[in-house]
């Protein structure tokens, strides 16, 4: 018969088959959406924790920078406005040697011009325009990413170079701003932390604070973002879609404001959740083959199955009724369906055993908690309340009782004490957490109720409900406060050691005592004169180096380091500086580590250069040998002590003139106090109050107590030194035979008062004869104050100029001068108020009463007053109008000299200019029939007497008679007519240049004169060239910031040089050459006057004349004239 419903064997067959792969589908399906969100979620938390750990990075890393800013505007040097360029530039790239990534750090001073920088491409520069440096002169400042054209051009960076730059302050020790420190931090840097991450790790961007791309893909660069839009989840950006990205503001560091960079990591979606679609295929796959195999097992086993599992069913019915743990009966079933009966039974033991284990378990953990510092939280988010063990209120300085296990509270007030500073970031972070889900991690600070702060580390899990809404987080805290204030002082400490060794110049060194190889610092090489870049130096070479005297001994001290328990070697030795040879001493300190069987293995120290440290030592100790010995030389008493009456030291003086011996000081029973007698202890006791305000006291009066009773009148003064004032230096002076004079003095009181009666007297009187001998004297005298005005003038200055004396008293001396004369003194004058007790001699014209003109020369010496001012001035009046006359009859007579000399040259050109006409008028007279001919025959006559005609204006012009005055003179002009005269005097065989630019200014002197000291040292160059050379006549304008020839005062001239190839003169001939009458040519050859008034002319003129020559070398006269005066002075002076 068969039957109405259909088989077991179908019915689990179909039904484990059905239900496997129903399981299969509904696995994959939510197994997979599940893994989608848990992947999407921990990338996102792993984006937000790469952005967060970056934008850390990058806050730390400029932190570190920032501090080398700051620290290297506290330096000393930097501090001094007194430091040099070059002290500065040395700190300075000190400083970037310490960090590859500086591009440039330099000093600006508070004018904006850059003093130093550390490569030397700036200096010089004024950058006051820049808005970044003009805000860095009042507080310190960091500048966002910038592009820098001008750097990159003089780095040689052949690319695009952007900078960060960080500046801060320099200020004095008064407090004056002394300049900035600024620091250009290539941006490479932060390139450098993107390029080191991993091909698996995120990829980074950085944004400024307005959005700007400034780090990312090169189609990104530039562009602006928006960052709200990429702040945790799925985000689209312009060069692709499809990606998760989370972002990180960075918050700065300690100090250090940050520039608000958002830091954004990302990574394309379909790649994040890959592992997610891997796991729904996979389990998809498995799921298919489990139901087939499901479904034949259920075929097989349903016959044999379905027996006793209705037995087996009513046990375990029994047995949750009963609560009895009798095993299934025999004969119920297969040995399996025993067993099964058995495992329940077993199963429920363990279960009892477990709940057991469990309570002990989380008591442990609870004791462990409270040993470990650990606080536990549970927060219920949809109630907003949690609740947390005893440890988490402890940490958060919470009150508990004893009877309270636990505590509770809300989220508020978790928030309500974090730190002011920690807040935003903890919210935003805290929204994230619960957007996301999963574990977390967290560091922020709490304010405790007594004001401290303390650091807590924070993780826990977010739970979720079925739809994936937050519903709990669960969590534990512990302190970490030590640990961020040792990670700070680490870093801080590195840096402080970094600059301290490279400013202190300490070079450092590793030994590896197995290897024998070395590790060096930069500055152990540079102490070595090695390059960096070369390879360390092996224990051979390094041996080299040392000085072969000190080898030996510096060895056996590293042996008996190496045979020292604690290892410490300190010594010092000579080397031989490999760059340039040069013998430095050095300090080395170092010590030795062993391994755990107490062999040594490596040996670490520092060298320091001591060279100059010792030559100091050295010299202190012969200063302090050579003070002590004048310490016990000087007569004067002189002791070392302190305020409390000890006597630590002194001098044979002292001793002398308290009557006491050393014996007395050495054993310390000499006291100062003790040698005072009681009435005199009240002006010690207000003296040391003075000198402890002050530092010093007023010197007084007191007395000594000697041994025999006796007491010696002293006058004591000291000096209390170090922070507390103690210690005393004092100087005693034996008043004894002061006192006697004093004595004597006032005995002779009254004759001392005729006395002085008498002297002052006879000063009066002395007085009389000197204002007498002032005003009778026949050389003019007068006295003028540091205006210039006339305060006293004699009765033969008076006669003089035949003025009265009310007339000229208060009435500057300029005004009786002609403008050139006037202008002349006021520059004498200048000079003669900075003068120390010399006498100046200048000529000028002066206007007589009756408004005659005479030449006179004034000597004049200043006097200044105490004080180191111009106080008046004592001069005295030549008159030079008649030697000026005879001086102006030597030139003529010169002149006619110069002209009988050029006379011969020009009678040449003359000769030749007659043979063109003559030769000219005889080709007329042949070719007179023909017209064409007789014109250009014509022409070249005409030419030629042309030119006769211009030499006889030249001639001329240089013989005129005029009278002498100094004007404007154009030199170009004057050159080009000298020339045409020269050329025949000159001869064939000497060539001559004239270079004089048409932009010329003028000079003030007298043309002629000029002319005529021009062509006697053309005519003196021509004889010393008897077989032909070189003759160049140059001017060109020179100003002079200070005097470079005697009696040339700093401004602005013209100068005119004569240099010739000829035979030069040796020193004794050129000593004399401007003496009058002084020649080196045979008698009727030279008068020996024309260098003498060349040199004379010049110093009238306001000029100087200065001559080089040597012995086979030529000869170079060089001639400074001032240049004319502009304007209506200048037309005055012509």
């Amino acid at each position: 018969m068969v039957p109405s419903h259909p088989p077991l064997r179908v019915i689990l067959a179909a039904a484990f088959g059905g239900i496997a792969l129903l399981a299969a589908l509904a696995t994959s399906l939510l197994a997979g959406n599940a893994a989608a969100r848990r992947v999407g979620a921990n990338q996102l938390a792993m984006l937000d924790t790469t952005a967060v750990r970056f934008a850390e990075r990058l806050d730390h890393d400029m932190a570190a920078r920032w501090r080398d800013v700051r620290i290297a505007t506290g330096l000393a040097v930097m501090r001094d406005p007194d430091s040099t360029p070059e002290q500065r530039r040395a700190i300075l790239r000190q400083l970037q040697d310490t960090y590859a990534d500086y591009a440039l750090l330099a000093f600006v001073a508070p004018d904006g011009r850059v003093v130093a920088d550390s490569r030397q491409l700036l200096e010089g520069q004024d950058t006051s325009g820049r808005p970044f440096v003009r805000e860095a002169m009042r507080r310190p400042v960091v500048e966002d990413v910038h592009d820098a054209l001008m750097l990159a051009g003089k780095l040689g960076a052949g690319r695009q170079l952007r900078l960060l730059d960080l500046a801060a302050p320099v200020h004095a020790p008064d407090g004056r701003l002394v300049g900035v420190v600024a620091a250009h931090l290539n941006w490479d840097w932060a390139e450098g932390l993107v390029g080191m991450r991993r091909p698996t790790e995120p990829e980074i961007l950085i944004l400024s604070r307005s959005g700007e791309v400034l780090l990312g893909p090169p189609a990104l660069l530039g562009r602006r973002l928006d960052p709200g839009a990429l702040r945790l989840g799925p985000a689209d950006f312009p060069d692709g879609t499809g990606f998760l990205a989370a972002t990180q503001p960075t918050q700065g560091h300690q100090d250090y404001p940050g520039l608000g960079w958002q830091v954004v990591a990302r990574r394309p979606a379909a790649l994040a959740l890959a592992p997610a679609a891997a796991l729904r295929r996979d389990i998809l796959l498995y799921g298919l083959g489990a139901s087939l195999l499901a479904a034949l097992l259920g075929w097989f086993a349903a016959s044999w199955l379905s027996r006793p599992l209705r037995t087996l069913a009513e046990a375990a019915a029994r047995q949750q009724r009963e609560g009895g743990r009798d095993p299934l009966p025999p004969g119920t079933g297969y040995a399996e369906a025993v067993m099964l009966a058995r495992a329940f039974d077993g199963l429920l033991g363990d279960c009892r055993r477990s709940e057991a284990a469990l309570a002990e378990s989380e008591q442990r953990l609870r004791l462990a908690q409270r040993a470990g510092q650990i606080g536990a939280y549970e927060w219920d988010i949809r109630a907003d309340t949690g609740r947390a063990t005893r440890e988490y209120a402890a940490l958060h300085g919470l009150p508990l009782p004893e009877s309270e296990p636990t505590w509770a509270g809300r989220h508020e007030n978790w928030l309500s004490r974090l730190h002011p500073e920690d807040r935003p970031r903890l919210r935003e972070r805290l929204r994230r957490i619960l957007a996301e889900a999963g574990p977390y991690a967290l560091e922020y600070r709490i304010l405790l109720p007594d004001g401290r702060t303390r650091w807590l580390h924070d993780r826990g899990e977010v739970f979720t409900d079925a739809e994936g809404r937050p519903v709990r987080a669960i969590g534990a805290v512990r302190d970490i406060t030590g640990r961020r204030a040792a990670e700070d002082a680490l870093r801080e400490g590195e840096t402080r050691l970094r600059l301290a060794q490279e400013a202190a110049g300490i070079g450092s060194w590793d030994l590896d005592l197995r290897t024998g190889r070395q590790v060096w610092s930069e500055r152990q090489f540079a102490l070595f004169g090695l390059d960096p870049a070369l390879p360390t130096p092996d224990l051979p070479a390094w041996l080299h180096l040392l000085h072969p005297e000190d080898r030996p001994a510096l060895l056996a001290e590293r042996d008996a380091a190496l045979a020292r328990e604690d290892g410490l070697l300190c010594t010092e030795f000579r080397i031989r500086r490999a760059s340039d040879g040069a013998e430095r001493r050095l300090s080395a300190t170092g010590r030795i580590l062993r391994d755990v069987d107490g062999r040594p293995v490596r040996m670490i120290g520092v060298n320091r250069d001591v060279t100059e440290e010792r030559e100091r030592e050295e010299q202190l100790r012969a200063r302090e040998a050579e003070a002590r010995a004048m310490l016990q030389a000087n007569p004067i008493g002189v002791l070392r002590g302190d305020v409390h009456g000890r006597i630590l030291e002194a001098n044979d003086a002292l001793l002398r003139i308290a009557g006491r011996s050393r014996a007395e000081l050495e054993t310390g029973s000499l006291r100062w106090d003790s040698l005072t007698p009681p009435e005199w202890l009240p002006a010690d006791a207000a003296a040391i109050a003075e000198a402890r305000e002050r530092g010093v006291c007023r010197p007084y009066e007191k007395e000594y107590l000697r041994p025999d009773g006796s007491r010696v009148p002293i006058l004591v003064g000291y000096a209390l030194l170090g922070e507390a004032r103690e210690e005393s230096v004092a100087f005693i002076l034996d008043l004894t035979d002061r006192k006697r004079a004093e004595t004597a003095l006032l005995a002779d009181k009254a004759a001392l008062e005729r006395a002085v009666a008498e002297r002052t007297a006879e000063l009066a009187a002395h007085e009389r004869e000197l204002r007498r001998i002032y005003d009778r004297t026949p050389t003019p005298f007068h006295s003028v104050d540091a205006e210039g005005r006339l305060v006293r003038v004699s009765d033969e200055w008076l006669g003089f100029l035949g003025y009265r004396r009310e007339a000229v008293l208060g009435h500057r001396i300029a005004e009786f001068m002609p403008p050139e004369s006037a202008a002349r003194w006021e520059r004498a004058f200048a000079g003669l108020k900075t003068s120390r007790d010399e006498v100046r001699e200048v000529e000028y014209r002066m206007r007589r009463a009756d408004g005659q003109m005479v030449d006179v020369l004034l000597r004049a010496r200043a006097e200044h007053d105490e004080r180191g001012a111009f106080h008046r001035s004592y001069s005295a009046l030549f008159d030079m109008t008649e030697r000026n006359r005879a001086e102006a009859r030597l030139r003529e007579a010169q002149k006619l000299e110069a002209l009988g000399r050029i006379a011969g040259g020009v009678a040449h050109d003359f000769n030749n200019l007659l043979q063109v006409l003559t030769g000219a008028l005889q080709l007329l007279g042949q070719n007179a029939d023909r017209p064409e001919r007789v014109q250009r025959y014509a022409g070249v006559a005409m030419q030629a007497a042309g030119r006769g005609a211009e030499l006889t204006r030249r001639m001329l012009a240089f013989a005129r008679q005029d009278q002498l005055q100094a004007g404007p003179v154009a030199l170009p002009e004057m050159l080009r007519d000298m020339e045409t005269l020269l050329h025949g005097p000159l001869g064939a065989d000497i060539r001559l240049e004239i270079a004089a630019p048409a932009g010329l200014p003028p000079v003030r002197a007298d043309r002629m004169q000029l002319e005529l000291v021009l062509f006697n040292l053309a005519l003196n160059a021509r004889d010393a060239m008897p077989r032909g050379g070189s003759l160049c006549l140059d001017a060109a304008p020179e100003h002079l910031a200070v005097a470079n020839a005697p009696g040339l005062a700093p401004g602005d001239y013209v100068r005119i040089r004569v240099r010739d190839t000829g035979a030069g003169m040796d020193a004794e001939t050129l000593a004399r050459a401007t003496e009058p009458f002084f020649t080196t040519k045979d008698t009727g050859q030279g008068s020996g006057l024309g260098l003498s008034m060349a040199h004379g002319f010049a110093a009238q003129s306001g000029g100087a004349l200065r001559i080089e020559s040597a012995p086979s070398q030529g000869t170079t006269v060089t001639l400074w004239l001032p240049e004319a005066l502009p304007g209506p002075l200048a037309m005055a002076a012509t």
